[in-house]
């Protein structure tokens, strides 16, 4: 994965869109590489990769994920690199997570 010029996070199409945070984009964010959503576009995923300014298509817009590899490997063939905003999820740090969920515990 740290060798990785691009990660790629795919989820099954969802009409609904997903809650759930996939373990797999928590060490993908922890890698600090870029990362192509292929997620439905209302889901847990896709926000996340949103605040990271990371391209999110659906899983099934075949013509829309063409376009979106094509426009990530222009960007890195003109060496512009994808900029990702860590900062902006900071939230999901593994100890920021756990104090939320201590803080539910203690509450209950």
């Amino acid at each position: 994965m740290v060798n990785s010029d691009l990660l790629m996070l795919i989820d099954a199409p969802d009409e609904k869109g997903s809650l759930f945070f996939p373990s797999k984009l928590a060490d993908y964010i922890g890698s600090g590489k870029p990362i192509l959503g292929m997620t439905p576009l209302n889901g847990a995923s896709a926000n996340i990769l949103r605040k990271l300014g990371c391209p999110v298509v659906d899983p099934k817009d075949v013509e829309g994920i063409q376009n979106a590899i094509l426009k990530v490997y222009e960007e890195f063939k003109s060496e512009g690199v994808l900029k990702r905003q860590i900062e902006s999820v900071l939230e999901y740090r593994g100890d920021n997570v756990v104090r939320q969920w201590m803080g539910i515990f203690n509450r209950i």
